[in-house]
């Protein structure tokens, strides 16, 4: 583990990235290939998402005031739902589409939180 951040699934860490506002769309990512770390600073807060209220967005705020607006999916509510995640520092690396032994494909985050 670097920087001293710990997997909330297993894993290693990697830096983020900076901007004003950075929407993160599983889609989105998967089109572009993107893979690594697509979010890193402090879990803010959890909202739904207001085109599906099912669904949440996930509220990060980088060092630099960036704020990252993650959709969820199935890997990223798993690990940002859990009790006492909210103002953790977090570090969310996509690790791409992958498939299931069912044959079920899913977009792949891991989480890092870092110890307080």
């Amino acid at each position: 583990m670097s920087d001293g951040f710990k997997s909330l699934k297993g894993g290693t860490s990697n830096s983020g990235a900076d901007g004003a506002l950075v929407i993160v769309r599983p889609s989105e990512l998967e089109k572009s290939g993107k893979t690594g770390v697509v979010a890193k600073g402090i879990l803010e807060s959890t909202k739904p998402n207001k085109f599906n209220p099912e669904k949440n967005d996930y509220f990060i705020r980088g060092s630099d005031n960036t704020l990252y607006i993650l959709n969820e999916t199935a890997s990223l509510k798993d690990q940002l739902g859990q009790a006492g995640v909210i103002g953790l520092e977090v570090e969310v690396h996509y690790n791409g589409k992958v498939k299931t032994k069912k044959g079920k494909t899913y977009h792949d985050f891991e989480v890092f939180a870092k110890a307080n």
